[in-house]
């Protein structure tokens, strides 16, 4: 459930548990998507931010699932929803990091080498 309590944010947060394994990033985005639907309003800044290690897949070779989260990205963004695609290490997918952020692109994705500098990014953040 979307809330204003930081402390409740960083506790949804702190539960997150990294299990490595294939990405189902378009679900996800979907996800997101229809919960911005049922808990916020047009009149806000509505955004999505996509953090993966790689490309979206469900199983080795899977040519579908990362057309399926292209599809997603743009259907959110056409909601007038901002799309914020990160990258954390060597294998995340530029083109498709790319490809799901909102325009201007160059000012809505990056890569960030691991996720201890997603951890510093993160501090500094919410230090500003």
């Amino acid at each position: 459930r979307l809330s204003h309590d930081p402390a409740a944010l960083l506790g949804c947060i702190d539960g997150i548990v990294y299990t490595r394994g294939w990405t189902n990033t378009g679900q996800g985005i979907a996800d997101a998507g229809g919960q911005l639907d049922l808990y916020s309003t047009a009149s806000r800044t509505r955004l999505i931010e996509v953090i993966t290690d790689g490309r979206a897949q469900l199983w080795n070779g899977d040519p579908v699932t990362t057309l399926t989260t292209r599809d997603m990205a743009a259907l959110q963004k056409a909601k007038g929803v901002i799309v914020i695609a990160i990258g954390v290490g060597a294998g995340a997918d530029k083109e498709e990091l790319q490809a799901m952020a909102s325009e201007p692109k160059e000012s809505h994705w990056t890569t960030l080498g691991s996720f201890t500098s997603l951890l510093k990014l993160s501090e500094a953040l919410a230090e500003a």
